[in-house]
């Protein structure tokens, strides 16, 4: 899933994507974290027991998009910021509510 979404952020002229069509699996919600956020700040959003896989408070290239399965496990892809700037539109994503805005550097 990473590497499609990463793939799908080089594409020149994509302003936006339909996160759902790249999860195979039930879910609930994703988040976006954006660079510098702790690993502490993460557990608060998620409400669950969370060790952040890329040190996200001490990078600058890159976003992490974690997704909260049906059954309360998590998966997680690291966004490479060279390509694109996620955006959520609220609070969180849902199935429901899955489009995401990309801004390109």
């Amino acid at each position: 899933m990473e590497k499609n979404l990463n793939y799908k952020l080089k594409e020149e002229g994509t302003n936006s994507l339909d996160l759902g069509d790249y999860i195979e699996y039930d879910w609930k919600k994703a988040y976006i974290f954006t660079p510098y956020t702790t690993e502490v700040d993460m557990k608060k959003v998620l409400g669950l027991t969370f060790h952040d896989p890329v040190n996200m408070s001490i990078r600058d290239d890159r976003e992490l998009l974690v997704v909260i399965k049906e059954d309360n496990t998590f998966e997680y892809m690291s966004v490479d910021l060279r390509y694109g700037y996620l955006q959520q539109k609220g609070e969180y994503i849902t199935p429901e509510n899955d489009v995401i805005e990309i801004t390109h550097p």
